[in-house]
C-alpha cells in the first residue's frame, strides 16, 4: 500500500466506527421505546441518553487494551481487531427484542452492548491517526489529523442521513434497526480492507532497534508526560463536549424542547455535521501554519473562552436564524478543536508509548465530554437551562487553555 492507500484505510474504518458509535445517540428517542419502559417522556430520554454516555465510560478500558497491544505488537493489529469487535454490538442492537417481548434482558443487552462498542472506539481514533501520522510524517501533520478527524464526522453524518430516511413517513417504526445492521456489515468489510495495511515504519523502526518499551507503555507516560496528558484529556473532554452537541444534544433539544419535528430537527443536525466534516480538515491545515501545534490551541482556546457563554442564549421555538447561527458556530468550534488535536498529540508523545498515551488520555476527555448531552438534557429542565449550558462550556475552555500553557513537552 502506499501513502494514500493507508490513509484511505485509516479514514475508511474510522468512518465505520463512528457510523456505529453515532447510531445509538442519533436513535435515543426510538431505543428509549423499545428498551426502556417508563411512565415519563423526559425519563425515557435520559434513561437512553446516560446508555449513549456509558459507551463512553469504556472508551478509556479500550485505549488501555488497544493502545498496549499498538505499542507492543503494532498499531495494524491494534485497528484490524478492533474494526472486527464493533461489528458484533452493532448488529446485536439491530436485531435485539423490545422490552416488552423478553423484558429486563433487553435493556441489559443493549447496555452491554453500547459498553463494548464504547471499547473498541477507545482503541480506534486514536489509533487511525497516530498510524497515519506515523506513515504520512508531520510536514502537513493538521491536515492527515484533521481528514482523520473529518471521517468520524462522515460517519455521523453517514448515520445521520440514513436516519433520515429511517424517519420517513413511509418507513415501518423499526426501521431504525436496518440502520445498525448495515453498521454491522460495513466492519466486515473494514476488517477486510486493513488486513491488507503495512505496519507504520515508526513502529516497525522501534521494533528492529528493541526500542519497544518494556515497561507498560501507560506507565512510562504517566512518569514523564503528566502535563502532555492532562491537557490531551481536557482537549478531549472539549472535543466531545462540542462534537456531541452537534451530533446528539441538538437533535433531542430541537425536538423535546422546541417542539420541532423528526425531520426538521435533523435537518439542522445534518448542517452541523456537514460544517464540522468539511472544516475539521481545513482548520488542520490552518494550524499547520502555525509555529506548533500548541501555539494554534492557545489562541482558538482564547476564541472559545470568548463565544462560550452567549453562544445558547438565544435558542427559541420561533428564532430559526439564531436556531441555524449557533449550530453553524458551534460546529465550526468543534472543527476548530477536533481537526488539529491529532497533530497537538503527535507532538506531545513519545512513540514507544504514543498510542497508549493518546488513547488513554483522549479517552478519558472525551468520556466526560461525551455526557454533555446528559448533563445538558439535565440543564434543560432548569429554569435558565440555555445560560448553564454556556458556562460549563466556558469553565472547561479555561481550564484547557491553562493547562496547555503550562506543557513544555510540545513545541511552542
Amino acid at each position: 500500500m502506499n501513502k494514500k492507500q493507508i490513509l484511505f484505510a485509516s479514514i475508511f474504518g474510522n468512518v465505520l466506527e463512528f457510523y456505529d458509535f453515532t447510531l445509538f445517540g442519533i436513535f435515543a428517542l426510538s431505543i428509549a421505546k423499545a428498551y426502556f419502559p417508563t411512565t415519563s417522556a423526559n425519563g425515557a430520554i435520559l434513561q437512553s441518553l446516560s446508555v449513549f454516555g456509558a459507551g463512553f465510560l469504556m472508551r478509556p478500558l479500550g485505549a488501555l487494551v488497544f493502545g498496549y497491544i499498538g505499542d507492543k505488537f503494532g498499531r495494524k493489529k491494534a485497528l484490524t481487531l478492533s474494526i472486527i469487535l464493533m461489528g458484533i454490538p452493532t448488529l446485536l442492537i439491530g436485531i435485539m427484542p423490545t422490552y416488552e417481548q423478553i423484558g429486563l434482558f433487553a435493556p441489559l443487552t443493549i447496555v452491554s452492548c453500547r459498553l463494548i462498542q464504547g471499547l473498541c472506539t477507545g482503541g480506534e481514533y486514536n489509533g487511525a491517526a497516530v498510524f497515519a501520522l506515523e506513515h504520512m510524517g508531520t510536514k502537513r501533520a493538521g491536515l492527515t489529523g484533521g481528514l482523520i478527524c473529518g471521517s468520524a464526522g462522515l460517519g455521523a453524518l453517514a448515520a445521520l442521513l440514513v436516519s433520515t430516511l429511517a424517519f420517513l413517513p413511509s418507513m415501518p417504526v423499526w426501521s431504525w434497526r436496518i440502520a445498525f445492521i448495515i453498521g454491522a456489515f460495513g466492519s466486515l468489510y473494514g476488517w477486510y480492507v486493513r488486513r491488507g495495511m503495512l505496519e507504520s515504519p515508526i513502529f516497525q523502526k522501534l521494533k528492529n532497534k528493541d526500542g519497544v518499551s518494556e515497561d507498560l507503555p501507560l506507565v512510562t507516560v504517566f512518569k514523564n508526560h503528566k502535563l502532555s496528558v492532562l491537557s490531551t484529556i481536557c482537549l478531549g473532554l472539549l472535543d466531545g463536549l462540542l462534537s456531541y452537541v452537534v451530533f446528539v444534544f441538538f437533535q433531542v433539544y430541537l425536538e423535546s424542547q422546541l417542539l420541532f419535528s423528526t425531520q426538521v430537527a435533523s435537518k439542522y443536525s445534518l448542517i452541523g455535521t456537514i460544517i464540522f466534516t468539511v472544516f475539521s480538515p481545513i482548520l488542520g491545515r490552518l494550524s499547520d501554519s502555525y509555529q506548533s501545534p500548541k501555539k494554534y490551541f492557545m489562541h482558538s482556546l482564547i476564541f472559545l473562552s470568548v463565544c462560550a457563554y452567549p453562544l445558547f442564549l438565544f435558542l427559541t421555538p420561533t428564532n430559526h436564524f439564531a436556531i441555524i447561527t449557533t449550530i453553524i458556530v458551534i460546529s465550526l468550534l468543534a472543527a476548530g478543536i477536533a481537526g488539529p488535536l491529532h497533530a497537538y498529540c503527535q507532538d506531545s508523545f513519545p512513540a514507544n508509548s504514543r498510542y497508549s498515551g493518546i488513547s488513554f488520555s483522549y479517552s478519558i476527555g472525551i468520556s466526560i465530554g461525551g455526557f454533555t448531552p446528559f448533563v445538558y438534557a439535565l440543564f434543560m429542565t432548569k429554569k435558565n437551562g440555555p445560560t448553564y449550558m454556556g458556562l460549563y462550556l466556558l469553565l472547561w475552555s479555561l481550564i484547557a487553555l491553562f493547562i496547555v500553557m503550562k506543557n513544555k513537552k510540545t513545541r511552542l
